[in-house]
């Protein structure tokens, strides 16, 4: 079983499970749907959000390029999977994903990204888990995607400042390199999804996976074109109605359109083949 802080799996006891992570103690009888998203840390300092006046392929929306501070919290290595929405919707009632008649939540499918739900879907599956886990969980804010993807300045956090992020404007995931089939599934080159953590070359910094390519992700933000003129410099996330953000680009996007600071946008009702999302859990 994993752990509902999502750290990894518990060690089983007569009477209990505990993570040997974090100390979390549950009674043996308690029943927690599985498979719990696995989260990393990011620890809070500063990072570089969004791109360069000067870079080639960058659009406006993701100008000017911002130092921006956010306070720590975790993130999920890679999106959300079928078998793991499989587990809300069998909960709650929710509608199920339109690809499930054809390709059901089953072996090799559950897990794969979860797709075909929309931003409303993806915040009742995060309050969802937040009422099962007793944690916070929501959708990231596009600086606290972006942050995850790219990594900040100290990798370690501003606060123990030991561990040096050599490339903290790093283009992709991975880093500057040219993007290509082994970082990632974009370009329509796979057909489709793919199984989540397939592309171990494309982690970021932090280690989280899938972050270029397989499916671009809802963001909590509400898009404004001039965002990057606006945020706030500490934790900044845009509120509204409207059209919601999305990052990482998916199985059919070019690279151009899998880089960190890339920036799209979508009605929130509305679902793809291409769509899904990972959560992030705060203190």
């Amino acid at each position: 079983m994993i752990c509902p802080k999502g750290c990894g799996k518990m060690l089983v006891g007569e009477r209990l499970l505990v993570c040997g992570w974090c100390g979390e103690a549950l009674s043996r009888d308690l029943h927690l749907p599985e498979p719990l998203p696995e989260m990393v840390q990011v620890p809070a300092g500063v990072f570089l959000m969004g791109s360069p006046e000067n870079a080639p392929i960058a659009l406006e929306h993701e100008k000017p390029r911002r130092k921006i501070y956010l306070s720590s919290y975790s993130i999920s290595r890679h999106p959300v999977t079928n078998g793991s929405y499989r587990e809300f919707v069998k909960d709650s009632r929710r509608n199920t994903p339109a690809h499930w008649e054809k390709r059901p939540p089953l072996g090799a499918n559950a897990k794969h990204p979860v797709c075909f739900v929309n931003w409303e879907d993806a915040l009742a599956y995060c309050a969802w888990l937040s009422k099962i886990t007793g944690a916070h969980y929501t959708l990231p804010t596009e600086a606290q995607w972006e942050k995850a993807a790219r990594g900040g300045f100290w990798l370690d956090g501003d606060d123990d400042a030991g561990v040096r992020n050599e490339e903290p404007g790093r283009i992709y995931p991975h880093g500057n390199t040219p993007f290509e089939a082994s970082y990632g599934n974009f370009a329509g080159l796979e057909g489709g999804t793919t199984i989540v953590g397939s592309f171990p070359k494309g982690a970021s910094p932090y280690g989280c996976l899938d972050m270029a390519g397989n499916v671009s992700e809802w963001c909590l933000d509400t898009y404004n074109p001039t965002a990057l003129n606006k945020l706030d410099d500490r934790n900044p996330l845009f509120h509204g109605n409207g059209i919601k953000v999305l990052k990482g680009g998916s199985w059919r996007s070019e690279a151009a359109h899998v880089r960190c600071a890339n920036r799209y946008f979508y009605d929130a009702a509305r679902t793809s083949y291409g769509i899904g999302f990972r959560v992030v859990r705060t203190e």
